[in-house]
Order: structure tokens, then sequence, then C-alpha cells
């Protein structure tokens, strides 16, 4: 199964344990998807997952493409598969929601979405792939309240790239910090943290 039209049917159910794969232009799936054991890959253009997302699956995001998620029950991770991509969070989120990639590019995750968990914490990112000719760059600007378990937001470059985290939403970490952005052992690049509301958190 490669592309969808565009649905707007909220009673739409769809059960993936194969492969959706976004080939041409803007596209939304409306409904619940369970992507378990499944794979959903944005080849081209965006693809919003209007409604709630379940189940453990893959999920990946290309050059030049948008993955965009209305709500979750459960943690997803994305894979930024390199180029520029962007993951878009809107509504509700519950368990941890992780970008990846080990790839060079520029990669965002955005969104007005609130996200909660009762484990882990609430929103990770880790870039491993960037050199100084081809960097990783990170940027996190979501919009919403995140409550961590552990930590609000926690984002590692582990190559080289420069990351930025601007949340305008209160962030809480609710047994470690706020907001985490570090550059590891071996890594390179700058760190811009800026907040318009509130970061807490025990550590």
């Amino acid at each position: 199964l490669h592309s969808f039209p565009t649905r707007r049917s909220s009673d739409l159910q769809l059960n993936n344990a194969g492969t959706i794969k976004n080939i041409l232009g803007n596209d939304t799936i409306s409904g619940t998807v369970d992507n378990t054991g499944g794979t959903i890959e944005v080849q081209s253009g965006s693809l919003d997952l209007s409604g709630t997302l379940t189940g453990v699956g893959t999920l990946k995001i290309d050059s030049g493409t948008t993955l965009e998620i209305g709500s979750s029950d459960t943690a997803q991770t994305a894979t930024f598969v390199g180029g520029t991509g962007t993951l878009q969070l809107d509504n509700s989120f519950t368990g941890t929601i992780t970008g990846q990639s080990s790839a060079p590019g520029n990669f965002t995750v955005t969104g007005a979405a609130n996200i909660i968990t009762t484990s882990g914490d609430a929103l990770d990112f880790n870039a491993s792939g960037g050199t100084s000719i081809a960097p990783a760059t990170v940027t996190v600007t979501p919009s919403g309240t995140l409550n961590g378990a552990v930590n609000g937001i926690k984002v590692v470059q582990s190559g080289a790239g420069d990351v930025t985290v601007s949340p305008s939403g209160d962030v809480t970490g609710s047994a470690g910090d706020g907001i985490i952005a570090e550059v590891s052992a071996g890594g390179s690049g700058k760190i811009t943290v800026g907040l318009s509301g509130s970061a807490t958190g025990t550590g």
C-alpha cells in the first residue's frame, strides 16, 4: 500500500502491519492508525495522521518531508533519514516521543501537542550522523505542555551539528531536569536554549 488520498472520516480504523508510503503530495489519514509491527514512511510531501496513532512500529521521515501526528497513546520513535525533515505533533500524547537520526541534515520537531509520560522523558532527540562538513542540525520548538516522568526534553548531539531547543509552553521533568541539551563526548556543535514558558525539574 503506497499512497492514500485525503480522508476525513473520524470513524476510519486502519490496522497496519505492512508498509504505508506517502509517495506523492500532501495526504491525510483520519481516525485511528494501529501501526503495531508496521512501517509508515513519508517519501514525498507531507503525511498527516490527524487521528490517533497507536501501537509500536517504524516511522520514517525522508528528506524534504513532514510527518504530522494528531495524537498517540503509546511511545513513538521517528527516524529522520537525512536532508531536511519535520515531525509535527498536534494534540495529546501519552508516552515518550523520540526523534533520531544517524545522518546529516536539518531536523525539526515542533507542534502544539501536550505530552505526558508515566515513565521516561516527554520528548527526546538523538543525533549521531553529522560531520563538520555535513552537520546534523536539530531544532526542537514545541508549544504545548510537556510533563515527563524523568526529564521534560532531552536532546543529545553525538555527531556534529548545532542544537536549538526553544519551547514556548511549560516543560516539567518530574524526576530529573526540565530541559537537557548536550553535546556528548566526541560530538561538536553550539547549543542554544530559549524558553517562553517555564522549565521545572528536580535535577
